[in-house]
């Protein structure tokens, strides 16, 4: 049912023959439409109306701009319908209007290779409309055909884009191999096999100090390690590289994680480029994942207000409780965060993976973890489900920004139940935390090789850059992903093994509990 949720360009028809068209043709009426779902209830609401870009603060003549407002219900099926009464805004020139809708989901045909914009098919509700009553000396009963198109979704560079210079240093082929392969390094560790971890410590990219490796997860061994202290600080230096790029116009971290909200409304000065994602952080709508049914359902689950309103909500209220915080180290608390809350925060907000290469053709199963095409450093992929392409997403450093702040909630319990043990110190241009053996136990935290500065990763004072090798990287992903003996096969064999049917889950960031 995620399909109906959006905004749509409604265009009804007089019903009539051919020859008997009204002088100005038989379209009678384009507006926009926006359609929101509660699927707990089935019911539908939203709104019917024209949208003038910026909206006006009235209709000209001192009344309230007018729109129609809409409730009704969906009904599963094949196809779903949807039945919906549209009634006028109070006080507005429309206030007198009613009129009832019934539709039906047109059916989807598979996936054409024409993969021109205008070729391709997209969400559409077919069905007809009746004038209920009478208003403005027009009788009711009259009866029109419509169809409405579903938009695409707005994603968050449209509606609240970072700044120029700081999307080119995201974009960079540096900063996406090095955000990729610090996270494949540390997740996949444990299942490596003997070869693939020595290649990585031959060239200096190991998870942490070579055979002391900090492996990522929720495991015992994991949590014991610390490895969440590296999460927890390679984010806060990234957070910090952003900053000295935007300045004030960088993005503020989310405090609190925000409620779900209408996609559009008829608010004076509203602009019609942010209709759909007035906030730039909607949620965007999920996706069928072919052959993972469980995949699917989850990535539908997570949108669902349920889960946000359970499963999320008790995550947020538990890593800022007081009582809880002093009784993890800072390791623990970043690796209970990473592999909960901000991984299913990453898939809550993430649209479905679009190639540029191929007119942003949705690639539903994910980007091939090792395909470099010149295509995939596009700026406009940023894909908030996989890392080589997440941090690009504005929505990357609201969600990082969240999680910092649970840095300082942390800090702030600790002060209050044993004062003075946990001190701070500067540690590479941040605010981080002296080692005392027992709450804080990593001098230093990992981020990757150390560039020729002396720092470690891609946070240097370049902003990015730091001496990595992106044809090394290149080659480091591919033997986590495709063992060491891959590095030996020519292009074109290579590319038969990825080409190979795989049961490949959609992302690193879908981890089920």
């Amino acid at each position: 049912m995620e399909a109906l949720r959006g905004i749509w360009t409604y265009r009804s028809f007089f019903n009539v023959e051919e020859g008997a068209e009204p002088t100005g043709g038989i379209q009678l009426w384009q507006a926009e439409l926006y359609l929101d779902i509660d699927p707990a209830t089935k019911r539908v609401f939203g709104h019917l109306g024209e949208r003038v870009d910026p909206t006006p603060a009235d209709d000209g003549i001192g009344k309230p701009y007018p729109f129609l407002s809409l409730e009704g219900t969906y009904s599963d099926g094949d196809p779903v319908s949807v039945s919906f009464r549209a009634v006028g805004r109070k006080g507005s020139a429309w206030e007198s209007w009613i009129y009832d809708y019934q539709c039906v989901l047109a059916p989807t045909w598979p996936r054409h290779p024409n993969f021109e914009p205008s070729a391709q098919q997209r969400p559409t509700l077919v069905g007809t409309v009746v004038r209920t009553v009478e208003h403005d000396g027009t009788p009711a009963g009259a009866s029109y055909s419509f169809y409405a198109v579903k938009h695409d979704f707005v994603e968050s560079r449209i509606a609240t884009p970072l700044p120029a210079p700081v999307v080119a240093m995201l974009a960079s082929p540096e900063m996406r191999l090095h955000h990729q392969l610090w996270h494949a390094s540390r997740d996949n560790w444990d299942d490596l096999a003997e070869e693939q971890k020595t290649w990585l410590r031959d060239n200096n990219w190991q998870p942490g100090t070579p055979n002391k490796e900090r492996s990522a997860g929720l495991g015992p061994v994991n949590l014991a390690n610390h490895s969440g202290e590296d999460f927890l600080f390679m984010h806060r230096r990234m957070i910090k590289a952003v900053r000295d790029i935007a300045g004030a116009n960088a993005p503020a971290g989310w405090k609190r994680l925000p409620e779900p909200r209408v996609l559009a409304d008829f608010a004076p000065g509203r602009a019609k480029r942010v209709i759909g994602n007035i906030d730039g952080y909607a949620v965007p709508p999920a996706w069928i994942v072919p052959d993972d049914a469980s995949t699917t359902a989850w990535l539908a689950a997570l949108r669902t207000p349920a889960i946000f309103n359970g499963r999320f909500r008790s995550w947020e209220v538990q890593y800022a409780n007081p009582a809880w915080l002093a009784t993890v180290t800072l390791g623990e608390l970043g690796a209970w965060i990473e592999f909960t809350i901000h991984n299913w925060m990453h898939m809550r907000w993430t649209s479905v993976q679009r190639d540029p290469a191929r007119n942003g053709l949705a690639i539903p199963e994910g980007r091939q973890d090792d395909d470099f095409a010149q295509g995939w450093f596009d700026p406009s992929n940023d894909h908030l489900g996989a890392t080589f392409s997440s941090h690009v997403s504005p929505v990357f450093w609201r969600l990082h920004g969240w999680v910092d702040h649970r840095i300082e909630d942390w800090f702030k319990a600790q002060e209050a139940a044993r004062p003075g043990t946990v001190k701070r110190r500067q540690l590479k241009d941040v605010e981080w935390f002296v080692v005392d053996g027992t709450w804080v136990n990593v001098d230093d935290p990992w981020e990757g090789p150390a560039d020729e500065g002396g720092h470690g990763g891609h946070h240097g004072h370049d902003h990015g850059h730091g001496g990595m090798d992106v044809e090394l990287m290149k080659k480091a992903i591919v033997v986590i992903f495709r063992g060491v003996g891959a590095l030996e096969m020519d292009t074109m064999a290579l590319q038969e093994l990825r080409e190979r049917p795989q049961n490949r889950i959609v992302s690193r960031f879908a981890n089920w509990l």
